[in-house]
């Protein structure tokens, strides 16, 4: 045409490149298509898969947190706070402090629902990091209602964390043994300090520290008075919770609150 002689190769590689991309115009198409039913349903998250060993959702053995992978803001995410857990959160500290323990390791600085903002803000950003590890809900409340002890190393970070507020009874921790679990008594006892959460970062954990903080919380909780290990309660412990209270309390009951 225009001049030139026909030729049969030409017009082959022609046809099978006109049928390349057609073939791939309707594989980018469905792909489209994917896309856009996919769109309207959030909860769907979309990989590309690689050949990976793994991706999607997994939970981090040492942290706790449960990231997706393969997704660079997750694993963003995961990195910032992996460091935080280990390391502890950054705590410079203030002008003026309430601090109720010295330790070689560092000390433990005592907050009040009455404190400043600045000082409640501190503390409210310490506790999502305690309750994202636990896998556990945030919670205000706890600010506004307890006693807030927190253990900062020489290094300026935060390495153990306890709430804790007054009460007046809790109940034995007994084994039911239809269900195979540990159960609350219905015979109250008498207790002084309930220990609502109870953290210390993984890194620093069987150094004792949890250790040093309820030592320091039972002579600096009521004014005038060191209280019994007797009068402790704890809250909904986790297995390494359970297993510190009964080293701690040792000899006595172990109160649930």
């Amino acid at each position: 045409l225009f001049g030139g002689s026909f030729n049969p190769f030409r017009a082959l590689y022609r046809t099978m490149a006109q049928r390349s991309l057609q073939k791939q115009i309707r594989s980018v198409r469905k792909v489209q298509k994917k896309l856009k039913r996919l769109k309207h349903d959030s909860s769907k998250q979309l990989y590309l898969d690689f050949g990976q060993k793994s991706f999607g959702p997994i939970k981090c053995k040492s942290c706790g947190m449960v990231y997706s992978k393969g997704q660079y803001e997750d694993e963003s995410h995961h990195k910032k706070f992996h460091k935080r857990v280990l390391e502890g959160a950054q705590f410079a500290g203030w002008k003026y402090e309430r601090v109720v323990g010295w330790y070689d390791e560092g000390r433990i600085v005592l907050i009040l629902p009455t404190d400043s903002k600045q000082h409640l803000k501190k503390v409210d950003e310490i506790l999502r990091l305690v309750n994202r590890e636990l896998g556990i809900e945030h919670d205000q409340l706890f600010i506004e209602a307890s006693k807030v002890f927190v253990f900062v190393s020489v290094q300026k970070k935060v390495i153990g964390c306890v709430v804790a507020n007054q009460i007046e009874k809790a109940y034995e921790m007994v084994p039911d043994l239809s269900i195979g679990i540990m159960c609350n008594s219905n015979r109250p006892h008498r207790a002084n300090i309930g220990i609502r959460k109870l953290w210390v970062s993984s890194s620093h954990r069987r150094k004792g520290i949890a250790t040093k903080m309820l030592d320091c919380i039972r002579s600096n909780f009521i004014f005038g008075m060191v209280v019994p290990k007797a009068l402790i309660a704890f809250s909904d412990p986790t297995l390494d919770g359970k297993e510190f209270a009964k080293n701690y309390i040792k000899d006595h009951l172990i109160l649930i609150c």
